[in-house]
């Protein structure tokens, strides 16, 4: 049997709707809109960091 998922009265999945977009679509106009407020400086230091963690985890997992 199928999963009823219960909606709002006058919605449709968004699969059945001549509007909805595709993933990636949606993934642009999000980076899009939020673009401005991201620092590409920081968000790299960051990103690099969680890398350097990720990687000692792996190393001290590794171990066991």
């Amino acid at each position: 049997m199928g999963r009823t998922v219960n909606r709002a009265p006058g919605t449709v999945a968004a699969s059945s709707s001549p509007w909805a977009a595709e993933a990636a679509e949606l993934r642009r106009l999000l980076e899009d809109a939020v673009d401005s407020y991201v620092d590409r400086r920081v968000l790299a230091a960051v990103l690099a960091e969680e890398h350097r963690r990720r990687e000692r985890l792996a190393r001290f997992v590794g171990r066991w």
